[in-house]
């Protein structure tokens, strides 16, 4: 059913022919070569929403900048966001099939109105674990196909594929869920673990301030390197997303089909459900140094105690607040508020913020201290760039924190996760968290360290402390007996080191294509549990799409 969706919507696209609205990948090291522009305080862009169309991004970053980053090709001689019609700027003239070996899409295609790019999707990698004492071997292949009709349409597509000897933490968290982070469901075929990702997307952009979106995917909402609002750590889903921009506001809109897998086992081979969300984002270019963005979700499941209860029309209604709509529902589903804050103080430094209400109930926190459902997640973080006036030197900071049984919902099927994997931070909650970067980029060649360093409190036997999110909240107080009291990081104290160091040759900055050698060491400890892995290896990637190892 999902790849015949996608056969109309390609059709649908050919019969228009009326673009350079490509989604840009939401690889982390792609859009850190960006953030330098586009946090210039200078440069008026809303960066909360991603992935970023390209044709935004390619208006709000310099044009001499385009080349240097790898974003497209420019050619001086024309204007390149009113005379190009594909990823790649091209000469004028220049139509038929060409290769990008070090530059742009690999296999290229234009012809008058129409852009095609295709580019294979590898990571080989080889490596060994010094701690387990054995080889890990990956291996991801698939293709990426992006075109462009006119200047009003775009379609794109892309398959992965994944095999891989993982290390023993991976293989029992995906024993455990059924699925990988950042793919779909999982298999075991006695050597290694086996899973896939289709994505797709059509892009239709009727006006300069209009943009409508159908498609398979996975969305990042904000400006760190973890969102807790949206991210995309889960497996892709299927959506509907509108977006509009009248003078320093943006407002996007984005209706999604999920799935809940609180009761999925590997007994019921990890039967999911259907449950559904809906989640809004208006953002305020409020000044040069200033962005601000209000952000809501709801989600609901597909059936409840009354039956099958399907789509609720109410929350098609693309306004926002929908707090008062779900009260005169009685209710029954998962409401969360948030604020996404962008400063930039100079065109060096860029700091930003996040904080999500889950639930606030003012009642009872006159009653008492640690109300359970005072449920709040805050992120604190900023980004450097060029340090110590070294070009490409850049490092960030960030701070993420959630307390207790955040996310969790009284009914487990709309807790805030799809298909076993939360939607926002991979950690669920009751932890805090430090993440570190130092990034170095020349000529081609890079390197880039980070750190992780985490304490969450989580469940021991027959404790319900806050981490588990698909668990009732309701299990701690049928009685208000165990309400309140709750502390931060309460539970089995539990403690997370991962390190890691990344250094490589970037071949071609359009795909992202590198090769890399990878040092990561990673322990988890806590009185009862011990995770010690140390990894050494060699791989090839084109980086297009993150991957999360780094819980």
């Amino acid at each position: 059913m999902r790849r015949n969706l996608f056969v109309v919507l390609f059709c649908i696209a050919i019969s228009s022919v009326v673009a350079q609205q490509s989604l840009m990948p939401l690889d982390r090291d792609y859009i850190n070569r960006l953030d330098r522009y586009l946090s210039d305080p200078d440069v008026h862009f809303h960066s909360a929403v991603k992935p970023y169309i390209e044709s935004e991004v390619l208006e709000a970053i310099p044009n001499d900048k385009w080349e240097e980053e790898g974003v497209a090709d420019y050619n001086e001689n024309f204007s390149p966001y009113l005379d190009s019609i594909g990823r790649v700027i091209l000469s004028k003239g220049k139509e038929g099939f060409s290769l990008g070996w070090n530059r742009g899409d690999f296999l290229q295609l234009q012809r008058e109105k129409v852009y095609i790019g295709i580019n294979p999707i590898v990571d080989f990698s080889v490596g060994y674990d010094l701690k387990e004492k054995r080889a890990l071997l990956g291996s991801e292949y698939g293709a990426q196909i992006n075109a462009s009709f006119g200047k009003k349409v775009s379609v794109g597509f892309a398959y992965r594929g994944l095999k891989e000897k993982s290390p023993e933490y991976i293989r029992e968290f995906a024993g455990e869920r059924g699925v990988m982070p950042g793919f779909g469901k999982v298999t075991w075929d006695g050597t290694a673990l086996k899973t896939n990702d289709f994505n797709g997307y059509i892009n239709f952009k009727p006006a300069k301030f209009i943009n409508i979106q159908a498609g398979y995917g996975k969305h990042f909402w904000g400006d760190g390197y973890r969102s807790l609002l949206l991210s995309d750590y889960s497996p892709s889903y299927p959506y509907i997303a509108f977006d509009a921009s009248v003078w320093k506001l943006r407002y996007t809109y984005m209706f999604n089909f999920l799935k809940d897998g609180s009761l999925a086992t590997q007994e019921n081979n990890f039967q999911m459900q259907k449950k559904y969300g809906v989640f809004h984002m208006l953002s305020l270019d409020a000044a040069k140094w200033l962005e601000i963005s209000f952000f809501e979700s709801v989600l609901w499941f597909h059936s409840d105690s009354s039956g099958v209860r399907g789509v609720e029309i109410n929350y098609l209604n693309p306004m926002l607040f929908m707090r008062p709509v779900e009260f005169a529902l009685g209710s029954p589903d998962n409401i969360a508020l948030g604020f996404n804050i962008k400063f930039k103080p100079s065109k060096h430094l860029n700091i930003y913020s996040q904080v999500l209400l889950d639930d606030l109930d003012i009642k009872f926190l006159r009653l008492g201290k640690g109300f359970y459902r005072n449920k709040i997640a805050f992120q604190l973080g900023l980004k450097g760039f060029d340090l110590f006036k070294v070009s490409k030197l850049d490092a960030q900071l960030e701070i993420n924190g959630v307390r207790p049984y955040v996310y969790a919902h009284k009914v487990p099927a709309q807790n805030y996760t799809h298909y076993n994997l939360p939607l926002a931070h991979p950690l669920g909650a009751n932890f805090i968290e430090l993440m570190a970067f130092l990034r170095y980029e020349k000529n081609k060649f890079y390197g880039n360290l980070k750190l992780q360093v985490a304490r969450q409190g989580r469940d021991g036997d027959g404790q319900h402390n806050g981490s588990n999110i698909y668990r009732s909240d309701f299990d701690i107080a049928p009685n208000l007996d165990f309400a309140f009291n709750n502390s931060f990081l309460q539970g089995v104290k539990t403690k997370i080191v991962n390190a890691e160091l990344r250094a490589g040759y970037l071949f071609n900055p359009r795909t992202n294509l590198s090769v890399e050698a990878i040092l990561n060491y990673r322990k988890l400890s806590s009185s009862i549990e011990k995770q010690d892995n140390a990894y050494i290896g060699l791989g090839i990637r084109s980086n297009l799409f993150n991957r999360y190892k780094d819980f």
